[in-house]
């Protein structure tokens, strides 16, 4: 999943959206030096991940596209799933999807000092591009995928090429992800659940 979902997969609180961001980014090392509970929603990062790319929806989902964009399917369709995300939000959380990114922009701006640095050099242009509600249309979600293309070693044209299939299939795959994301929040849920218990 890409930052949004895992941001309002955690957005009970502050922190453990911190933790779901720092997913993408932390170091094990970087994991030693922080509260344990943030450690614990960068290990839910890791199953939300899991459970995704196993999930019969998304591989169906994957499948569908050409090769050789199909390589690169599953990062298409994590980005993909943020504009879905923001096109149904208000079927899974009561909090208006503006006010919670503005305030976990101030809570990464809170909490600068312990991000791993490559989140911190990212942090400024995240804010003043507005990254998390970028991602809800589609012209966002295209510089999104151009970004992360160009951080590929190779074939990022590949990547890019997978765009179209996304735009000519909407109405089919926003089916499969109705279906699919209120497992991954039950799922996500009883994981945490699970961790809480491990540790106490």
């Amino acid at each position: 999943m890409n930052f949004l979902a895992h941001i309002a997969l955690a957005s009970h609180d502050a922190d453990a959206m911190l933790g779901a961001l720092l997913g993408d980014f932390a170091s094990r090392s970087d994991e030693a030096l922080l509260p344990v509970n943030i450690r614990r929603e960068i290990q839910l990062h890791r199953l939300v991940d899991t459970f995704t790319d196993q999930h019969p929806e998304v591989l169906a989902m994957k499948a569908g596209f050409d090769s050789p964009a199909r390589r690169y399917a599953g990062i298409l369709l994590d980005i993909y799933f943020d504009l879905l995300l923001t096109r149904h939000w208000e079927r899974w959380y009561p909090q208006s999807r503006t006010v919670m990114i503005s305030d976990f922009y101030q809570h990464l701006r809170y909490r600068e000092s312990m991000l791993p640095s490559r989140l911190q050099s990212l942090l400024p242009r995240m804010v003043q591009e507005d990254w998390l509600a970028s991602y809800g249309h589609w012209q966002g979600l295209e510089r999104a995928v151009r970004r992360t293309a160009s951080r590929l070693s190779r074939h990022g044209e590949h990547l890019i090429a997978g765009l179209p299939h996304l735009q000519a299939n909407d109405s089919i795959l926003e089916q499969g992800f109705l279906r699919f994301y209120p497992e991954l929040i039950r799922h996500t849920e009883a994981q945490r659940q699970r961790l809480l218990l491990t540790a106490s």
